[in-house]
């Protein structure tokens, strides 16, 4: 699938086939939108290092530790439908309700000292790297 607004019939709130027939998010999509366009780039393959259900608590977190008060909720339905709509290909993997992206994630890296370094995944870590 691809395309900057080809949404596929069946992508819910909560991702492919999953639950009511409730459209993504346009706000979630919007913060999703955001956070794409500061840490990712396209790639020739398919990342199937990081799914989509993965990557919606990433971006959780990362919309969370930039609010003053409370927490950022993400669907997954919302962010496979920001991928698709800032042109990544999206695979879904297998019959579930998740996907897999060509994308390289090219935001800032945490890790301890001599392990490798991956992105952040807590709200603390964001505010840590964006920060410096």
């Amino acid at each position: 699938m691809t395309g900057t607004d080809t949404i596929p019939g069946n992508l819910y709130y909560g991702g492919f086939d999953l639950g009511a027939p409730e459209l993504p998010d346009a706000r979630m999509v919007s913060i999703c939108l955001e956070w794409i366009g500061k840490y990712c780039r396209p790639r020739k393959t398919i990342n199937n290092a990081h799914g989509s259900y993965g990557l919606k608590h990433v971006v959780e977190t990362w919309a969370t530790s930039r609010r003053a008060t409370g927490t950022e909720y993400i669907s997954n339905g919302s962010l496979i439908a920001a991928f698709i709509r800032a042109g990544y290909r999206c695979v879904r993997e297998g019959d579930g309700p998740n996907a897999v992206f060509n994308f390289q994630y090219i935001g800032p890296k945490v890790g301890e000292r001599g392990c490798t370094k991956r992105m952040p995944y807590a709200a603390k870590e964001w505010a840590a790297v964006e920060d410096q």
